[in-house]
């Protein structure tokens, strides 16, 4: 038996795919670890999904949030040079979300993350098609094989919930002088986190097959 605090499931971004994929998560992941499941997105988006009823927490955004808006917190504003570099590679627009919803979940539920022994983060494109693993060491970083494209793949890992401030902090590191000056030679969202692990001593990584694969909205 899992015991109680050890698995907390973290599903964000748009919900896409329809109710196979959500009922597909809560089958293969969620309830194979025997996990509390956390979503976090704009309201109406969760208000609804099938996922809701078995989540714990729902951590909602504000609806037709401006991103642009929310980097003001971020004084430095060397993000804005940094985003600028990805305007073709989808860093601009993807990378800008995802990193806004990590630094929210950082600052406002991070010692919810740090009461449990491990993190799944994952979103809410992804059709699992087989359990999940449920081995894992507490001192290691498990992120999935494939889809790297010239970074490390940053669709679904799973971390010890010790490491969850580091881990998410990525917003901080790309308004910092660090960040800027270590640009990774593919400037999307995979170079970027993977960049981001590596100068934060993140890189005691294991990778792991996958279970499931990204789906999209139909057109």
């Amino acid at each position: 038996m899992v015991q109680n605090n050890k698995f907390l499931v973290i599903v964000v971004g748009v919900p896409r795919g329809g109710i196979g994929v959500y009922k597909s998560i809560y089958k293969h992941l969620a309830k194979p670890l025997e996990a509390d499941l956390a979503l976090c997105s704009e309201e109406k988006y969760i208000k609804n999904n099938y996922l809701t009823k078995h989540a714990k927490y729902l951590w909602t955004i504000p609806d037709d949030i401006n991103w642009n808006k929310y980097y003001l917190k971020f004084k430095n504003n060397i993000y804005s040079e940094y985003f600028n570099l990805g305007l073709e590679t989808g860093l601009e627009n993807s990378g800008k979300i995802h990193f806004a919803i990590k630094d929210i979940i950082l600052s406002n539920y991070v010692e919810i993350l740090k009461s449990y022994k491990f993190i799944v983060y994952t979103r809410f494109d992804q059709m699992h098609i087989a359990n999940h693993k449920s081995n894992f060491d507490e001192n290691l970083i498990y992120i999935q094989e494939g889809e790297d494209y010239g970074g490390i793949n940053d669709r679904h890992s799973v971390f010890p919930g010790k490491y969850s401030e580091k881990f998410l902090n990525i917003c901080s590191y790309i308004d910092s002088k660090k960040g800027i000056n270590n640009i990774p030679e593919h400037p999307n969202c995979e170079g970027v986190f993977f960049q981001f692990l590596k100068d934060n001593n993140l890189t005691n990584i294991e990778r792991f097959d996958r279970y499931q694969f990204t789906v999209l909205k139909t057109g």
